[in-house]
C-alpha cells in the first residue's frame, strides 16, 4: 500500500498544470440504467459503511445500533470515499489500487465488478439515479461511466485534485477541487454534466478541500476541514453550519431522508452522525470503534436523487 500522503502531495504539485476540458470521450446517455425500483433499495441492509484506509477496509455498523456487522476487505486498496447507489450497490474509490470497485447489494465478499479505465488515483466517487458512476481523481480528471461498463463515456478535467462530486437530478455535476497547489478550494458545477464544452461555473472557495452532498431541496453540503457548510440552490451564501468540534471534516453524506449527514474527520479519525438541518451531533463513532483512519461514511439507504 503506498502513502496517500505522498499521493497528495504529488498530485496537488502536479495540479497546477493541469487544463479545464473535456476529455473528448462519447457523451453519455441518461437512460444507460434503468433507475431502481424504490422497494428494491428499500430491502437494502441498514448499515452504516466506512472507508477505513488505516485498516484497508470498508468496516460496517448498524446504522441505528451503530454496532459493528461486518468488514469489506477483497478488492480494497487504500479506500477513500464509498457511495450507495439507488439499487444497493456499493462503490469504493481505492486510491492506491486505481480503481473503483462495485460490490452487489449487501454483500462483503469479492467485488462484483471493478472500473480502473483512465484513473490514477481515485479520490472520491458517486452515482446519479440512473446507475451512472462518476470518480473524481486526484491527478484532475472527472470520469463518468455507464454502470458495469468499464469505458470512461464523458469526462472533464480540473486544475487539482478532484476530492468531492455530487450530481443532482438534472445530471448537474458539483466538485470541490484544489484550486491550486496546496489550496485554496474551489466548488464548482457543470451545468447539464460533462459532457460538451465541460465549461464550469464557480460556487464558492473554502480552504479546504472535501466532499460535497446534496439535499432533496438543492442545497449543497461542503466539508471544509473545520467545518461543514450548506449553500442555498441559488449558490450565493455558505452561512449555515452544521455539526460542531471538527478539525479535519473531510467528506460528508446525507441519508434518504435528508434527516442525518455522516460527517468524515480525518484528523480525528472518527465520524460523526449529525441532525439534518438542525446540525445537532447525534453520534461519533472512532478508534473505541475499531475505526483507524476514517476517510467517508455513507449509511443504507443514502440520497441519490
Amino acid at each position: 500500500m503506498r502513502s496517500i500522503a505522498s499521493a497528495a502531495i504529488l498530485a496537488t504539485a502536479l495540479g497546477a498544470s493541469l487544463v479545464a476540458g473535456c476529455d473528448g470521450e462519447t457523451p453519455r446517455s441518461n437512460s444507460v440504467v434503468p433507475a431502481a425500483v424504490a422497494s428494491d433499495a428499500a430491502k437494502s441492509p441498514e448499515n452504516l459503511y466506512v472507508a477505513d484506509v488505516g485498516a484497508d477496509a470498508v468496516e460496517l455498523f448498524g446504522n441505528t445500533s451503530y454496532k459493528k456487522a461486518g468488514e469489506i476487505k477483497n478488492g480494497i486498496d487504500s479506500p477513500v470515499d464509498v457511495v450507495l447507489d439507488e439499487q444497493g450497490r456499493l462503490y469504493v474509490a481505492n486510491v492506491d489500487g486505481a480503481d473503483v470497485t462495485e460490490y452487489a447489494r449487501g454483500k462483503t465478499g469479492s467485488p462484483s465488478f471493478t472500473y480502473n479505465d483512465g484513473m490514477q488515483n481515485p479520490y472520491s466517487v458517486t452515482a446519479d439515479a440512473h446507475g451512472n458512476l462518476f470518480e473524481g481523481d486526484m491527478f484532475g480528471s472527472i470520469n463518468e461511466y455507464a454502470q458495469g461498463v468499464n469505458k470512461i463515456v464523458a469526462g472533464c478535467t480540473v486544475t487539482g485534485a478532484a476530492f468531492g462530486l455530487a450530481v443532482d437530478s438534472s445530471g448537474d455535476v458539483f466538485v470541490d477541487y484544489f484550486a491550486k497547489p496546496m489550496g485554496p478550494a474551489n466548488v464548482v458545477e457543470y451545468k447539464g454534466g460533462l459532457s460538451g464544452s465541460c465549461k464550469a461555473t464557480a460556487l464558492a472557495m473554502s480552504t479546504f478541500p472535501g466532499g460535497v452532498a446534496l439535499d432533496k431541496n438543492g442545497k449543497l453540503l461542503v466539508a471544509e476541514g473545520t467545518k461543514v457548510v450548506v449553500i442555498d440552490p441559488g449558490h450565493a451564501s455558505a452561512a449555515v453550519k452544521i455539526g460542531s468540534g471538527f478539525s479535519g471534516a473531510v467528506n460528508v453524506r446525507l441519508n434518504k431522508a435528508n434527516t442525518q449527514a455522516f460527517v468524515t474527520d480525518n484528523a480525528k479519525n472518527d465520524v460523526t452522525v449529525v441532525s439534518y438541518p438542525a446540525g445537532k451531533d447525534l453520534k461519533v463513532l472512532g478508534t473505541g470503534n475499531g475505526l483507524k483512519e476514517s476517510r467517508a461514511a455513507v449509511d443504507s439507504p443514502n440520497a441519490i436523487y
